[in-house]
């Protein structure tokens, strides 16, 4: 319910504040929804934007549908991969999916939505973009405070990982009950921990080199003004402890990592889930981002502990790569395990009906009925409604002579019969297939100094096996010694989907694969036109959407 009722909400002030379109990809406007669907004719929903160096951007999937887990995926001007995130770190609970990132250049960035483990659905994404802010540099052991009202709601800061130890980032509010939002995010603008309408907070920096940014907002009335005190403590010191005289250094020869405390950072290039409770089985409750260790603080089995905004998450060991003295950790218990109550359908006939379990014999009693006997009077069964079985009762009719009857009374018998269940048979839906398409598809136009993209679906065996794409830059000088005469033309394509391996990309008499870069070299306005052949070659239920991006750079 609290979910539902918060769903309706983000509806309402995005349908009455931020306005609304509806699309099936498209290009995205800082601060509007648009709504699309995942399914199986869709499987992506593909989306673009603007933004310059340095923006900080949050991308926010709202899950409209039962069962569906959106996930968000940002992707470079030359279509790299940068971040993927299929959860929401500031609503664990939620399906919805949400991530942050500063953007590393200027361009126009594109946006995936699919759904988590082929879950199909409606969602909202809205896209919210802070430009860069200059920021207060945090020293260790120094506080600064700052004043927070309507004219400055917010204020940046920036400071450094201690390769020295974990250190402490602290905040508090005056009046103390002066309520305020902190965000920390990572040099490339990942959500490292967020705390929520709090009148004070803390959080472990782990050891390392790492730079970070903390963005404290206030969430108070309007009107209200507050004083914010940050500062960064060394984690390792009590409050009543003083800090000693000297810091001994490590000697050359003694790696650094057998005095860090331990560390934990995801083992690969993409994010890992971070789990309420030592196993699988537990709720997953945010990410551990890459490049961003976090301090362990206990460990059970497989499973490394670490301190989250929501409590102690955990993390597989297989999964993350480990820093410092990780063979020492305490043995931490995991939360108990919530029994899961079975489900035990009960077998229905075609019709729907449930077939008793012990079938009760009901007899048909039918009063006209006669029961013959060989050599016998007639006999003419008297009919007891309250008696489970019928049962016939003989009444002899005296003939000349005295007779005793040797027959017993006949009695009816009842046999029940269950119906068999019928078999109900479900189809399985066809693979999907791209539909068919003109001869080329929709051209690639690249403004001279931008970036842009042309995306469609290819299929195999059935459907369309093969688009053709023509690209031009616009904007060019006819004169290739004049300025915008000469630019540098990059050819990117990415591809998502089901047997990405089986699609080639055909130009300039060469072939090349998903992931590659396709053309890169200077071009004139006489060469700044070309075409690209896109083909499924093979396999079984291929179905793959590709994305050619191209980026147009003036050289003189």
């Amino acid at each position: 319910m609290n979910y539902r009722f918060r769903v309706v909400c983000l509806l309402l002030v995005i349908l009455l504040g931020a306005g609304f379109a509806a699309a099936q990809g498209g290009v995205l406007t800082p601060g509007q929804g648009v709504q699309g669907s995942i399914n199986a004719q869709s499987p992506l929903a593909f989306y673009t934007f603007s933004g310059a160096a340095d923006d900080q951007v949050t991308l926010h999937a709202i899950s409209l549908s039962a069962g569906f887990r959106p996930t968000i995926t940002l992707l470079s001007p030359i279509q790299q991969n940068l971040t993927t995130s299929s959860s929401d770190p500031t609503s664990p609970e939620s399906p919805d999916a949400r991530l942050s990132y500063r953007l590393p250049q200027s361009g126009v960035y594109s946006v995936l939505v699919a759904g988590f483990n082929n879950s199909q659905g409606d969602f909202i994404l809205r896209l919210f973009m802070r430009p860069a802010a200059e920021s207060i540099s945090l020293a260790l052991d120094e506080a600064v405070s700052v004043s927070l009202s309507d004219e400055t709601p917010a204020r940046t800061f920036s400071f450094s990982a201690s390769p020295d130890g974990p250190t402490t980032f602290s905040t508090a509010g005056t009046p103390p009950d002066f309520p305020f939002l902190v965000e920390i995010r990572s040099a490339a603008g990942q959500l490292v921990a967020l705390f929520p309408g709090l009148a004070e907070a803390a959080f472990i920096i782990p050891s390392g080199s790492g730079q970070y940014t903390a963005i404290v907002s206030s969430a108070a009335a309007p009107g209200v003004t507050g004083e914010i005190t940050v500062a960064i403590t060394s984690a390792a010191l009590a409050p009543d402890v003083p800090p000693p005289a000297t810091t001994p250094e490590p000697q050359p020869d003694q790696p650094r990592g057998e005095t860090d405390a331990c560390t934990v950072a995801p083992a690969g290039g993409s994010a890992v889930n971070v789990r309420s409770g030592p196993g699988t089985n537990f709720g997953i409750i945010g990410t551990l981002q890459p490049g961003q260790p976090q301090a362990v603080i206990g460990r059970q089995g497989d499973w490394y502990a670490i301190s989250t905004a929501q409590g102690t998450g955990w993390v597989a060991a297989g999964v993350v790569a480990t820093a410092g003295k990780c063979d020492d950790l305490p043995d931490l218990a995991g939360p108990p395990i919530q029994a899961t109550p079975t489900y035990t359908p009960t077998p229905t006939t075609a019709g729907g009906i449930q077939p008793p379990v012990q079938p009760t014999a009901t007899p048909t009693l039918t009063p006209t009925a006669t029961v013959i006997q060989p050599g016998q009077p007639t006999a003419t069964p008297t009919l007891t409604p309250t008696a489970p079985l019928a049962t016939a009762t003989f009444t002899p009719t005296p003939p000349p002579f005295t007779s005793t009857p040797t027959q017993p009374p006949p009695t009816a018998t009842f046999t029940p019969t269950t119906a068999a269940p019928t078999a109900t048979f479900t189809p399985t839906p066809p693979p999907p297939t791209a539909p068919p398409d003109a001869r080329f598809n929709s051209p690639l136009n690249i403004p001279l100094d931008s970036t842009a993209s042309v995306t469609d679906f290819v299929s195999y065996p059935g459907g369309d096996t093969e688009d053709r794409v023509r690209w031009d830059i616009t904007g060019m000088n006819p004169n290739a010694s004049l300025s915008g005469g000469r630019a540098r033309l990059i050819l990117a394509v990415s591809c998502f989907g089901t047997g990405t391996q089986n699609i080639q990309f055909f130009t300039g008499g060469q072939t090349y694969s998903c992931g590659q870069t396709i053309f890169d070299s200077e071009v004139t306005y006489d060469s700044r036109t070309g075409s690209v052949v896109i083909t499924a070659v093979a396999g079984e239920n291929t179905y793959v959407q590709w994305v050619l991006t191209g980026t147009a750079t003036r050289v003189n």
